[in-house]
C-alpha cells in the first residue's frame, strides 16, 4: 500500500480521536519524519478532515462516519473501519 495512503490511515485513527479539542485550528501530526497540518469540523453524522504533508504538498480529505473513513489521500480513493488502522503504531500529534 502506497506509503501516504498508510500513514492517512494511521493518522485518521489518531485523529478520531483527537477532534473534539481540534474544531477548524490547524492542528499538525508527525509520522516518519513527515510533518502533517489538517482542520477538522464534526456536525451531528460526520467528522470531515482535510489536510495536506508539508514536505510534498500531498492533501487528503476524510470524512469519518459510523466507523468507516473514506474520502481522497493523495489523489487517491480511500475507504476502511477505524477498527483497521486501530493496531498500527502511534504519530505525534501537536497543536499548532
Amino acid at each position: 500500500m502506497n506509503k501516504f495512503i498508510t500513514t492517512t490511515i494511521v493518522a485518521a485513527t489518531a485523529l478520531t480521536s483527537t477532534i473534539a479539542a481540534a474544531h477548524d485550528a490547524p492542528q499538525t501530526f508527525t509520522r516518519d519524519g513527515q510533518t502533517y497540518v489538517y482542520t477538522s469540523s464534526t456536525d451531528k453524522t460526520k467528522q470531515v478532515i482535510d489536510g495536506y504533508n508539508q514536505g510534498d504538498g500531498s492533501r487528503f480529505h476524510l470524512v469519518v462516519r459510523d466507523g468507516v473513513v473514506s474520502g481522497m489521500s493523495n489523489g487517491r480513493e480511500i475507504s476502511f473501519r477505524v477498527s483497521e488502522a486501530s493496531s498500527a503504531r502511534p504519530i505525534e500529534t501537536a497543536a499548532r
